[in-house]
């Protein structure tokens, strides 16, 4: 579904489809996911998870950030509670590898970590008061250690702007009437009652969707806020879907009487002659008049693992990211002792990986581009370059978080040695010891050395050595 594929009033489903596929709506979304999917600090490819993900405007951009970007992503799942919503979405979503499944956001039926990121876009706000925090706990769950998290909201306490809250009273006061209209011309009345009257979900403010996010154990969460001017067709896309227009009108008509009333309000006060004098915050924009709106966006991560009990059982140590103050997130050196581990999440090291390196550095060896060829010497297939693996272990290193902002400098690197080949395909990880330290408090600074392994997904090494690294110290003022 690209920019230039916008739904027509007359083919909706009482989804937020038609909003969804508007230019300015495409292009607001898309900005926020880039600023979020530039900071996802895990290797790819990624596995995407959206949830609450209704027609599939945020399944659909993401491959398209990410691929902007020069990020992969191996596939989304795609989830939400509405089987008709998840249909649309197949039809949109059909190019890209995508995994669709019917199923309540507090309760997910996927395995612990998957996911490289969670999105929950533009849906966040359906959920009740006591639907939320289970919301969080799942997306927690779900994703993997340094994993990121994503939510944006056009409905929640503070996106009104001040002084076009005149703009809302009218339209729903004309709904009201229209609705009221539409109702009693019906045949039957019987057939228009409203099966089920949801409990009115309660807006809530940014800093309390943060401390949601923080309470389940999420950090670095950032809430932010953007100005869009909505003009008639953004208002009059909004009010096709039913959620916002029955809940506008507090479910007291069916969804299309409900989602006609409201657009045909809307229409309405657009088309006032009096709207710029009733709406003081009305804005013109390309020439269309327009009301603007805030629009929410919040990101948070899940940090790496706690301190825990090495594989052997001795009480290894193993060093994991902390945020420090002044949003610091790499370890210092004092923080640094002899025998800590460091361990990375894996990354499939991928043809793709190889044909990049071959035309960055003009090695083209012919056992890194040739299957036959590499057959021919006794390889199973074509390898990987020393030189990359050892160039994935050190972008492992720093994605284990703690090497963030306080590395000074990168030393060297000694007695590094290759003994297993690596093939496109493998899983490779790292898994370091801290070896030595030396201080130098002239510089403010100290040499920190980590022997390192680099193994494949059999757990056998495939190169190692030593890194030095030129650490800060914490600041003394």
């Amino acid at each position: 579904m690209d920019d230039q594929h916008v739904v027509s009033a007359g083919t909706h489903r009482f989804t937020s489809e038609w909003f969804s596929s508007l230019p300015s709506s495409r292009s607001a979304n898309r900005a926020q996911l880039e600023d979020f999917l530039r900071d996802v600090r895990l290797p790819t490819p990624w596995v995407g998870i959206g949830i609450a993900c209704g027609v599939g405007l945020m399944s659909d951009l993401c491959p398209e950030v990410a691929s902007r970007i020069g990020a992969r992503l191996l596939g989304t799942v795609t989830i939400d509670r509405d089987l008709n919503a998840l249909e649309i979405a197949r039809e949109h979503l059909a190019r890209y590898p995508i995994a669709l499944l019917q199923s309540l956001g507090q309760s997910l039926p996927l395995p612990d970590d998957l996911g490289s990121y969670v999105v929950i876009g533009n849906g966040i706000h359906n959920f009740g008061a006591d639907e939320k925090p289970a919301l969080f706990k799942e997306a927690f769950r779900v994703i993997r250690h340094g994993a990121g998290l994503f939510f944006n909201s056009a409905f929640y306490d503070g996106s009104v702007v001040q002084g076009t809250e005149r703009f809302y009273l009218e339209t729903v006061r004309r709904a009201v009437r229209i609705a009221t209209g539409l109702t009693s011309s019906k045949t039957s009345r019987a057939a228009n009652v409203v099966a089920v009257k949801p409990e009115a979900i309660r807006q809530i403010d940014p800093s309390t969707y943060a401390s949601l996010a923080r309470e389940v154990g999420f950090d670095d969460v950032r809430a932010r806020e953007m100005l869009v001017p909505m003009d008639r067709e953004l208002w009059e896309a909004i009010a096709d879907y039913s959620d916002y227009s029955q809940g506008a009108l507090h479910h007291k008509f069916p969804a299309d009487v409900a989602c006609e009333a409201m657009k045909q309000a809307t229409r309405e006060v657009f088309q006032d002659p009096d709207f710029s004098r009733k709406v003081d915050g009305a804005v013109t924009v390309d020439g269309k008049v327009a009301v603007p709106r805030r629009w929410l966006w919040v990101t948070a991560r899940k940090p790496y693992s706690s301190d825990h009990v090495g594989a052997t059982g001795t009480g290894v140590r193993t060093l994991v990211p902390a945020r420090q103050s002044g949003g610091i997130m790499g370890r210092y050196f004092e923080e640094f002792t002899t025998g800590d581990v460091i361990e990375s999440p894996s990354r499939t090291v991928t043809a793709e990986d190889i044909d990049t390196f071959v035309r960055l550095t003009g090695d083209n060896n012919r056992l890194h581009t040739d299957d036959a060829f590499a057959q021919s010497k006794g390889f199973p297939r074509r390898i990987a370059h020393g030189a990359l693996v050892l160039s994935h272990a050190t972008g492992l290193a720093w994605q284990t978080g703690i090497l963030e902002d306080t590395t000074r400098a990168f030393r060297g690197i000694t007695d590094w040695k290759f003994t297993l080949p690596v093939h496109p395909g493998d899983a490779i990880k790292i898994r370091g010891t801290i070896a030595e330290l030396k201080a130098y408090p002239r510089m403010k600074s100290g040499a920190v050395s980590i022997e390192l392994s680099v193994m494949n997904d059999a757990g056998h090494t495939v190169c190692s050595g030593s890194l030095s690294m030129l650490m800060a110290m914490r600041p003394t003022d």
